[in-house]
């Protein structure tokens, strides 16, 4: 084999392998209905909530409540960011006497994390989140 051949392979295998390292996959899109259950120290048991969200690249816009039909709007700022240790959500949802701090991570196709809820007069508490995706109905 000539000289130039070999180099010529070598070149070959070098991009193949380098772009294999360039490539990233796909971050989750966390846009849908999540069902879950918020729980504190106050509140064991937890209460259900439900989340509509709407992921547009790395901004997160949507709301949050106990049901579809009761719902409190997401303040601006929600955000999806996606690194090699996984995908998390920030996002607060509220209204001028409650607002409702989530952080939470993507783990094994959950939503978990923690919560942090202030109200107007002072009040807080703390407690933790535990979403799942909301099964689409069959037509």
């Amino acid at each position: 084999m000539s000289r130039r051949y070999l180099l010529s392979i070598l070149a070959v295998l070098v991009l193949v392998s380098s772009s294999g390292f360039a490539q990233q996959t796909t971050p989750p899109d966390l846009t849908g209905t999540w069902n879950g259950t918020l729980t504190s120290a106050e509140d064991p048991k937890g209460d259900a909530a439900v989340l509509i969200l709407k992921q547009t690249g790395a901004e997160l816009t949507g709301s949050g409540g106990p049901t579809p039909e009761r719902q409190l709007p997401m303040l601006k700022g929600g955000k999806v960011t996606t690194t090699k240790e996984g995908t998390s959500a920030t996002f607060s949802v509220g209204n001028e006497t409650v607002t409702l701090n989530f952080d939470l991570k993507l783990v094994e196709g959950r939503l978990k994390g923690t919560i942090k809820a202030g109200r107007s007069d002072g009040e807080q508490r703390a407690g933790t989140a535990d979403f799942a995706r909301a099964k689409m109905p069959r037509p």
